[in-house]
């Protein structure tokens, strides 16, 4: 992923309700959760924006520039209430 090159993880939240993201660097504990999405990425810049529904920035999570591997897991695929965002060294 270059700088501002959006990568988007979208919860319906009028049909599936509220749901928390948060990002995580490494492999996170998945013993609840489903992988629904993975993909390699370029970091280019070495910083990930996570923005909420409005493109509002909540928080910006730094990593070291390079290849990634970026997973996308939740709590119920269909209806998640819960989405984790790993990225990990390629």
């Amino acid at each position: 992923m270059s700088a501002g090159t959006p990568l988007a993880a979208k919860v319906l939240h009028e049909v599936e309700g509220a749901a928390l993201a948060e990002v995580t660097l490494g492999d996170p504990d998945s013993s609840d959760l489903h992988q629904v999405f993975e993909w390699p990425l370029l970091l280019a810049s070495g910083q990930v924006v996570i923005a909420d529904a409005g493109g509002e920035p909540a928080e910006t999570v730094r990593a070291d520039p390079g290849p990634c591997l970026v997973r996308i897991l939740a709590n119920d695929p269909d209806h998640p209430t819960r989405l984790v965002i790993a990225l990990r060294r390629a």
